[in-house]
């Protein structure tokens, strides 16, 4: 029906937003050091950069758009993400994709003010991959 279809779309907005918000704050805190790092993440972003390959981003979006994988191929990056870094704190990947979660489920309405965690996973989801 329409309404199923204008819901379906609403959903696909929703996650890419998210998803664009998580890439941007990931690509923000990311430490650089040569920015093969912060270019590699998500959507390529090193065309300027020598160290830099478009091979190196993870963008892959499935399911007509409702869920969306990000991350990168640099192999450091899991260390970075773990602290090894004085520019960015452990877990800095960890919170971005945790905090875009929300988000996400909060403009979906699938927060259940009831539940202890205040979250009720449903639906849409953003994963970050790549980084482990």
């Amino acid at each position: 029906s329409g309404a199923d279809q204008r819901m379906v779309a609403a959903a696909i907005k929703a996650v890419k937003e998210s998803s664009f918000a998580v890439e941007r704050r990931v690509k923000e805190e990311m430490p650089v050091d040569t920015g093969r790092a912060r270019a590699s993440w998500g959507h390529w972003s090193g065309a300027n950069n020598p160290d830099a390959s478009e091979a190196d981003a993870s963008w892959v979006e499935s399911d007509g758009g409702l869920t969306i994988e990000q991350g990168s191929n640099v192999v450091y990056v899991p260390f970075l993400n773990a602290g090894h870094s004085r520019q960015a704190p452990a877990g800095f990947i960890d919170r971005a994709g945790a905090t875009g979660q929300l988000e996400l489920e909060r403009e979906l309405g699938l927060l259940d003010p009831l539940s202890a965690a205040g979250i009720s996973l449903q639906a849409a989801t953003i994963s970050q991959s790549g980084f482990f």
